[in-house]
């Protein structure tokens, strides 16, 4: 074996053995996972039951939605949603951000809600579904996937204008369109427990 062979196995087997002798090379970019809390109150005074999608996956605006999921009726935005007729369905952030800083922050980086606190003055909001799917400019996935409230609406509690979803998985990322129906004539108080990635280096 050559003088040249003999010195390049030998830095291999250096550079192999640094890997295994306890010594962790160090990562970099590594992904980790934190709860926070988005909380969030809407106003829907309108005499129409209406499907509002939390994120618009890979559409740009509600006609982009409408024209694949005619369905649904507009996206949550701080203040004024939708009117129907002289009444406006509005919602607000409870948190310190807007609603359109946190749907910015899922359409970047993907995050999931584990956990739901949802409180209401219509027992109907809690008969609903919240429903997602994956979209694509290529083509749809047919159906949606769907967390029933009323599974966690138990025949024993005293709250009747409260539900709490503990342990649900609702992907909030890039691709994800998460809509609920939200009753007519009625308001909703919503905290969303959310895991979101941090980054460190």
């Amino acid at each position: 074996m050559k003088h040249d062979e003999k010195k390049m196995l030998e830095q291999a087997r250096q550079n192999l053995s640094a890997n295994f002798d306890g010594q962790t090379p160090k990562k970099t970019n590594t992904k980790k996972m934190k709860t926070q809390k988005i909380r969030f109150e809407g106003k829907n005074p309108t005499d129409k039951n209406l499907k509002i999608a939390l994120l618009p996956g890979t559409f740009n605006n509600i006609a982009e939605i409408q024209k694949v999921y005619p369905d649904i009726d507009a996206v949550i935005t701080d203040g004024e949603v939708i009117a129907v007729g002289t009444k406006k369905v509005t919602f607000e952030s409870l948190s310190p951000k807007t609603i359109e800083h946190f749907k910015n922050f899922f359409r970047i980086a993907g995050s999931r809600i584990i956990n739901l606190d949802i409180v209401s003055n219509a027992k109907e909001n809690f008969q609903s579904d919240i429903s997602y799917v994956e979209t694509s400019p290529f083509d749809e996935r047919p159906g949606f996937e769907q967390v029933r409230l009323a599974d966690y609406k138990s025949t024993f509690q005293n709250d009747n204008n409260r539900v709490v979803c503990e342990g649900v998985n609702i992907p909030l990322h890039p691709m994800g369109l998460v809509f609920f129906t939200f009753h007519a004539n009625s308001t909703l108080d919503m905290t969303m427990d959310v895991q979101v990635p941090v980054f460190s280096i």
